[in-house]
């Protein structure tokens, strides 16, 4: 099991999509079905900055009904991690856009999406 230890990224903050899902595909390789281990796993695997974080959400006690302990970690640490959009800021940024001089309009619209 040693082995396996190697496959899984070493958690990292601002990576924390990669991270989840290498942990995601772990826990899948290795036939783990109890959501209580599933929880621990992560945990485990994240360290201590994880662990501080995870138990530093006022949440993290008693999952809502029809969620398991395993699914409401998830949904907690994703809470944390991915950026929320400011949809008033980013139509801003994108009305701001302007074609430069040397720019193709191929350029441009890609620039665009």
């Amino acid at each position: 099991m040693e082995q396996d230890k190697d496959y899984i990224l070493p958690f990292e903050p601002s990576n924390w999509e990669k991270w989840k899902r290498s942990i995601m595909i772990f826990i899948l390789s290795q036939n783990i079905t109890k959501d209580t281990q599933k929880q621990a796993i992560i945990l485990h695997r994240g360290g201590q900055e994880l662990q501080d974080i995870f138990f530093g959400i006022p949440e993290h006690g008693n999952p809502p009904d029809g969620t398991t302990v395993f699914q409401h970690t998830i949904n907690l640490l994703d809470q944390h991690f991915i950026p929320k959009v400011n949809p008033v800021f980013e139509r801003h940024v994108f009305r701001k856009i302007r074609q430069e001089v040397n720019e193709s309009v191929g350029q441009f619209i890609s620039k665009l999406g």
